[in-house]
C-alpha cells in the first residue's frame, strides 16, 4: 500500500510537484464503498515523472477506464509538469 501526502488549499488539490496544476479534492479523492482512493488520473500523473515497468503496467490497465475529460486533463497536466515524459504522446495516440 502506498499513502501519498498532498497539499490542498481549501478544497483544492495542488500538485506538488507542479503547483500550477490543481483539481478540486472532490475529483482527486474517491470513495467506493468505506475505502477511499486516490483519482487514477492523479495517480498516473505521479507516475509519469519516470515510469517504472510497474507503471507502465498500471498506465495499460489505467488509462482504458479513464473518461474523456480525465484523459483530456491528464494529457495536459502531464505537458506540463512533466514534458519530457512520453506519455501525454501515447494518450493522445490511444
Amino acid at each position: 500500500m502506498q499513502i501519498n501526502l498532498e497539499e490542498t488549499d481549501g478544497d483544492r488539490w495542488i500538485y506538488r510537484r507542479d503547483p500550477r496544476i490543481s483539481r478540486p479534492l472532490r475529483e482527486v479523492r474517491l470513495r467506493s464503498e468505506r475505502i477511499w482512493y486516490g483519482a487514477p488520473a492523479v495517480q498516473l500523473l505521479w507516475k509519469a515523472k519516470a515510469p517504472s515497468a510497474k507503471d507502465e503496467h498500471d498506465w495499460t490497465v489505467a488509462v482504458s477506464k479513464l473518461s474523456p475529460d480525465e484523459r483530456v486533463w491528464l494529457g495536459r497536466a502531464i505537458t506540463l509538469a512533466h514534458p519530457q515524459s512520453t506519455w501525454a504522446t501515447r494518450l493522445a495516440q490511444e
